[in-house]
């Protein structure tokens, strides 16, 4: 899996936590993550979505991205599973 950090196109300065995923059948389906630039200010937050498919296969339900204030201002359809 690509990391969190390439999908979302992170510098390399900034920090990506987690902080919170959750999990379905045992594997990550959900994660919110929180950046910060390198003065540890709160820069954006992120979601995104994993699911099993009928025949267990990974899909993705993409990833959303938002401002400090809460505005999405990207997201894209695929997730790199």
């Amino acid at each position: 899996m690509v990391s969190f950090e390439t999908i979302y196109r992170i510098p390399p300065s900034h920090v990506l936590k987690t902080r919170f995923h959750s999990y379905g059948d045992g594997v990550p389906a959900r994660w919110t993550h929180l950046e910060f630039d390198e003065d540890g200010r709160f820069v954006a937050r992120y979601e995104s979505l994993g699911r099993a498919s009928r025949g267990r296969a990974r899909a993705s339900g993409g990833w959303k991205k938002f401002d400090t204030d809460g505005v999405l201002v990207a997201s894209e359809d695929d997730l790199p599973l």
